[in-house]
């Protein structure tokens, strides 16, 4: 799909289960799995730059090696997350829909919002379907 994350993603609200119970009961989105192997990329790119910056200074031995450990792990991370993104399906525009309508109420990400309606925009199928859906609740309440 192309979607690039919001760089000040908060991957505490998105992520993880005790500060978002929705995630609890709803699979992964290839959308989630999709950010999460860019935030991965991204801290390799790091690591590997903190690598390189140690090797240029004074520091140990020690704390290269474990760097070099550390980028090992993290290649096997983007590469694991990859092909499990590879191997989920594409979401549908009701599920985009619930994580447009979930992220939207947040700052920072009218960008990305406006950015997965665009590419929508000339949808039947999804106009309907986001004007249907927009109004309700994400979290439906126990009668």
């Amino acid at each position: 799909m192309g979607l690039y994350t919001n760089s000040g993603m908060d991957f505490y609200r998105f992520f993880l289960p005790q500060h978002n119970p929705r995630l609890l009961s709803v699979a992964p989105r290839q959308i989630e799995l999709v950010e999460l192997e860019q935030i991965s990329t991204e801290l390799l790119k790091a690591v590997g730059r903190l690598k390189t910056r140690s090797t240029r200074s004074s520091d140990n031995q020690a704390k290269i090696d474990y760097l070099t450990t550390a980028l090992t792990a993290l290649t096997n991370v983007v590469e694991a997350l990859g092909r499990c993104c590879d191997d989920t399906p594409a979401d549908t525009d009701e599920q985009l829909l619930d994580i447009v309508r979930e992220r939207s109420s947040y700052p920072g990400w009218e960008q990305w919002t406006a950015l997965v309606l665009e590419q929508f925009a000339n949808s039947p199928a999804f106009e309907s379907l986001r004007q249907s859906r927009l109004d309700r609740p994400l979290v439906k309440r126990a009668a």
